[in-house]
């Protein structure tokens, strides 16, 4: 089966596609497709860390793999960043504004962008994430007891 572009545009070889697509969502300049086997890819602008990996370039055109560790349930897209669900009730977000940096927000320093997707931390060990789900702006985490 053709990939999920129909050709690489700098060599215009097609990229083969082995697993089924199960997910897509859409940002606002950039996509994210989850394969049956739980990989994730994105493809689009890139200049807010929106596409989840590193880049050298603003954008890629071309769907590829975010680099994750884990088996991928679930995947939300916002206006410049995205979110994911992994098998083991992880939630990991990227993007603008999406950098986890302490110590800048004490001193009053913008947030900074994310290029890959980094752990939520402080949510409940023993609530099973039911869903995530990303507006342009923010990011909502439903819990098993209906919380968010």
């Amino acid at each position: 089966m053709v990939g999920l572009t129909t050709a690489d545009r700098k060599t215009r070889d097609h990229v083969d596609q082995d697993q089924p697509i199960v997910q897509v969502v859409l940002g606002f300049q950039h996509g994210y497709a989850l394969t049956k086997l739980g990989q994730v890819y994105s493809w689009g602008k890139a200049g807010r860390g929106q596409l989840g990996r590193e880049l050298e370039a603003d954008q890629d055109a071309t769907a590829r793999l975010i680099p994750m560790d884990a088996l991928v349930t679930q995947v939300a897209s916002g206006l410049h960043h995205g979110a994911l669900l992994t098998a083991s009730n992880q939630v990991y977000i990227w993007g603008e504004n999406m950098a986890r940096n302490d110590s800048s927000e004490a001193e009053g320093e913008k947030p900074k962008d994310a290029r890959i997707p980094e752990p939520v931390v402080g949510l409940p060990l023993d609530q099973k994430v039911l869903q995530v789900s990303c507006g342009s702006h923010h990011t909502a985490i439903l819990l098993e007891d209906g919380s968010i």
